[in-house]
């Protein structure tokens, strides 16, 4: 199953190297519920389906967070050696951190940060005309386990997962929280998952 989830850099301190880099640091992925909507073949609709990103899972997950690529939008693919060259314009660093964040009063949860360096003139153009949300491409298995976290109902579990690439995107679904998924069974475009037999 791959993933895709959208978050707003927010307010991001633009760093420029001497050669015209640019560093930028972000919140790229958080803990909790995330919605997604799946279009079914057969009945036509849609159908919501609440997926939980645990902590301890975000937090297993850290270390494939290290050097990926950074694009501009989305690739209709997960990378590889044989198509990132064609997509990559950046890179992120060695060091994700976790960071807890208050989201009511009575509930945290967790945002992952992390800082990435842009070497594409096009998309530093894109950052200052405030092109400033990032969504990650993940691998990873969905566990049975329905339940509720921090208050909310889910109905499965992210595991196993693993980045593969980072891109900036222009529209954070939810705000700050997670949007777009794709996964191995399904291709997700904004928030619709659609069958890939289509």
């Amino acid at each position: 199953m791959f993933n895709n989830d959208f978050v707003d850099v927010g307010k991001c301190n633009l760093d420029f190297q001497e050669s015209g880099l640019l560093n930028v640091v972000a919140n790229i992925t958080r803990t909790g519920v995330f919605v997604y909507t799946k279009y079914n073949v057969e009945t036509g609709e849609l159908e919501t389906i609440r997926q939980l990103r645990h902590p301890d899972d975000v937090k297993e997950s850290l270390s494939s967070l290290k050097g990926i690529p950074v694009t501009n939008d989305h690739p209709n693919e997960l990378l590889s050696l044989e198509t990132t060259k064609e997509y990559v314009v950046g890179m992120t660093s060695d060091s994700p951190k976790v960071i807890p964040v208050d989201v009511s009063y009575d509930s945290k949860e967790e945002y992952v940060e992390q800082a990435f360096t842009v070497f594409d003139a096009a998309t530093i153009d894109d950052i200052q005309k405030g092109k400033r949300e990032v969504s990650l491409g993940y691998s990873l298995d969905l566990m049975d386990e329905a339940g509720t976290w921090n208050g909310e109902p889910y109905d499965c579990r992210q595991k196993n997962i693993v980045y593969n690439h980072l891109s900036i995107v222009h529209r954070a679904r939810g705000g700050a929280g997670c949007a777009i998924q794709m996964d191995g069974k399904h291709i997700n475009v904004d928030g619709v998952m659609f069958d890939d037999v289509l």
